[in-house]
């Protein structure tokens, strides 16, 4: 039997470069739009667009409306450098980070 470890290195969103802060903050508007439904924080947004019959906007009015709260919602997980979030199993176990 073998075993394979392999690093990878890992940053906060405030160690992010500016590129990769904007793909993290797109890729959890994506999710949020993607799961979407009458109990999401940014419902209210869906409902926005619809009034105005532009629902392909949603993710732009939150973005433009909630970015803060998407910024601090990101500012708990662990990124690549390119600003994708790490899968949840890649997290240690009892959450230590080294």
């Amino acid at each position: 039997m073998k075993t394979i470890t392999k690093t990878f290195d890992l940053y906060e969103f405030h160690e992010l470069s500016e590129k990769a802060k904007n793909k993290a903050i797109n890729e959890c508007i994506e999710f949020e739009v993607e799961m979407m439904d009458e109990n999401s924080p940014y419902y209210h947004c869906a409902l926005e667009m619809e009034k105005m019959r532009t629902p392909w906007f949603i993710g732009e009015c939150i973005y433009e409306h909630h970015r803060e709260n998407i910024i601090t919602s990101l500012e708990t997980y662990l990124f690549f450098g390119d600003g994708k979030t790490i899968p949840n199993d890649y997290y240690p176990k009892g959450g230590e980070t080294k």
